[in-house]
């Protein structure tokens, strides 16, 4: 959960980096969600974002990156 326009985490505790999975399989499924954050618009995934929902890729890390501008 970044700012759009700093690149940088969400300032609130429930906004630091987690981990979705942690040496899973490859091809087990995983999901993450959106959040709301007060001051914050959601615009979309980075460009650089791997999907919201997919699965887990064999010796890769994945990283979803929802982003924000700030209102």
């Amino acid at each position: 959960y970044v700012d759009r326009a700093t690149g940088e985490v969400l300032p609130f505790a429930d906004a630091a980096l987690t981990t979705v999975k942690d040496n899973a399989p490859a091809g087990e499924k995983y999901d993450t969600d959106k959040k709301d954050f007060a001051g914050y618009t959601f615009v979309g995934m980075t460009e650089d974002s791997a999907a919201a929902d997919g699965n887990v890729v064999a010796d890769k890390t994945l990283h979803v990156i929802y982003a924000y501008d700030k209102n």
